[in-house]
């Protein structure tokens, strides 16, 4: 504590705007799941086929309003692109794969090892670390200063981190049949929840920036998400360790399996056939634009629904196609993690499948923003 007080601040490294320039969007985290949740990379050529599904008009109409978005610098008409989230612009998305999400989720239920805990933590702060000024909080509302000031923003950052992680350890007891923990699970999350709503505290992302040494010299906080491409696999890996060494057990908690993988397949159908229900399918600017579009012009009004229904309907059919994709692979790792479950298949086999599907989750998703060309 004394060492964090005495360190140097932020006037000695970038200043929070600019690291938090590139934030991940809090629905944008989605494509850790479905790659294309945010229509991919800013260079992708999705937007090419929209250009030809889409009708004259509309085209026309879009058309006309970029040109006036790249005449007036931004500041008047519609920016429009391969990619709609949050940051400037991406060369491709943050996708961990489908299986290594439902192996982590295992991971939690099933791994003895106190450890998982500390995984999860750390999992949970970076994603929210990511998120930089797109994180729903509060900001300015303390002094900016003195040892008082720093007591307090870090309790609420353990706050901030805490309560996602207390809904998840609730629900592990839930699913292991401990209501009574589960229910203290669930009543601490809405204490922390209204905590966190009703007393004025700075941003987490801001309070890494301006108090913890070295954190504002790096230029983005989406570099948080490099170490949980390290953390979400150790989870799986450490589950498959249980797989190996102590199957008799596993066997014993099928229940747990079965209401686990339930619970994540609900998840998965709905995500994948309810996309809006997750993710915004038009950029802050996109929205602005048409919320706020006004012309004289005779039919001009009707012509903007027609472009942002346009533009939805084929991001919504761009999104689907890809959690379609999520969701088959999921479908073929939990027959394969049933099947051992059952008893019909042994270690050598589950692994060996599980590790062969997530390779080529991921080798299809890379391929697609890596290839043999220098």
């Amino acid at each position: 504590l004394h060492l964090l007080l005495i360190l140097p601040a932020a006037d000695q490294g970038l200043d929070a705007e600019y690291v938090t320039q590139w934030s991940y969007g809090v629905d944008e985290t989605f494509t850790f799941i479905n790659s294309n949740a945010k229509g991919g990379s800013s260079q992708g050529k999705y937007f090419d086929d929209f250009v030809k599904k889409a009708k004259p008009q509309v085209l026309n109409f879009i058309g006309q309003q970029y040109n006036e978005y790249r005449m007036s610098g931004g500041q008047k008409g519609l920016s429009i692109g391969n990619y709609w989230g949050d940051e400037p612009f991406i060369l491709g998305p943050t996708y961990m794969g489908a299986i290594v999400i439902y192996l982590f989720l295992l991971g939690i239920m099933f791994v003895k090892d106190p450890i998982k805990w500390a995984i999860l933590i750390v999992s949970v702060m970076l994603v929210m670390l990511s998120w930089g000024k797109n994180y729903p909080g509060y900001t300015g509302a303390v002094s900016d200063s003195g040892l008082f000031y720093f007591i307090i923003q870090f309790f609420f950052a353990i706050l901030t981190v805490a309560m996602p992680v207390m809904l998840i350890w609730g629900f592990y007891h839930l699913v292991h049949q401990d209501y009574k923990k589960a229910g203290i699970g669930a009543g601490i999350t809405l204490a922390l929840y209204f905590l966190l709503k009703v007393i004025p505290h700075e941003n987490f992302g801001d309070f890494f920036v301006n108090l913890f040494p070295g954190y504002n010299k790096f230029r983005s906080v989406t570099f948080t998400l490099t170490v949980l491409l390290l953390t979400l696999p150790l989870m799986g890996a450490l589950f498959l360790k249980e797989v190996w060494e102590d199957r008799e057990r596993l066997l014993k908690l099928r229940k747990v399996f079965l209401i686990t993988s339930g619970a994540f397949l609900l998840f998965m159908l709905v995500f994948t056939f309810s996309p809006k229900m997750f993710v915004t399918m038009l950029s802050a600017q996109q929205t602005a634009f048409f919320d706020n579009f006004e012309s004289k012009e005779p039919g001009a009004m009707a012509m903007a629904d027609d472009a942002r229904s346009a533009l939805e309907d084929f991001r919504v059919n761009l999104f689907k196609a890809d959690a379609m994709r999520s969701l088959g692979f999921v479908i073929v790792t939990m027959v394969v993690m049933l099947l051992f479950f059952l008893g019909q298949i042994n270690r050598i086999i589950v692994t060996s499948a599980v590790g062969l599907l997530a390779l080529v989750d991921l080798w299809g998703i890379d391929r697609r923003y890596f290839h043999n060309e220098i």
